[in-house]
């Protein structure tokens, strides 16, 4: 019954996971700004960025850049449940293929270990979603990265 309970709440990850990353997916097509929230802005250095409306499910943070590079982010780090980062990160790439469904594509490359890139296989190129292995310092984090189609990136 347990075992039971507990793929009922997988299922539905996936399902919230496939819902928001659509939501995600879509708005990247008007760079993020239908998942825009508040402009944060930190000083010294003038960095800025917008926390996104949309946040994945279990990420500590998401937020939208436009400088260097327009993307969407989020972070998961270390919490009782998610002791092995690279378990979590292995699991999280398998989790954020299915929510795609088949209208991405999987690779890896040699370049960026550990990293899984799924690309959209639209006519016009498609958005890309990245999920990058466990960081080390300073603390162990996984991330995923959505990049905009090129000719969305650079209006």
């Amino acid at each position: 019954m347990l075992a039971q309970k507990d793929e009922m709440r997988r299922d539905q990850y996936v399902r919230d996971l496939a819902s928001a990353l659509k939501e995600v997916v879509r708005a990247s097509r008007d760079r993020f700004a239908p998942v825009e929230g508040v402009r944060i802005v930190r000083f010294p250095g003038r960095q800025s960025w917008y926390e996104a409306k949309t946040y994945l499910p279990g990420a500590n943070y998401c937020r939208i850049d436009d400088e260097p590079a327009l993307m969407y982010s989020c972070i998961w780090g270390r919490a009782e449940a998610r002791m092995d980062m690279t378990a979590f990160h292995t699991r999280l790439a398998a989790d954020i293929e299915t929510a795609l469904g088949p209208d991405f594509k999987r690779r890896q490359t040699a370049k960026n270990a550990g990293s899984v890139f799924f690309d959209e296989q639209a006519s016009s190129g498609g958005a890309t979603v990245q999920v990058l292995p466990p960081a080390r310092e300073p603390e162990p984090t996984v991330k995923v990265i959505v990049l905009p189609a090129k000719s969305n990136a650079s209006r």
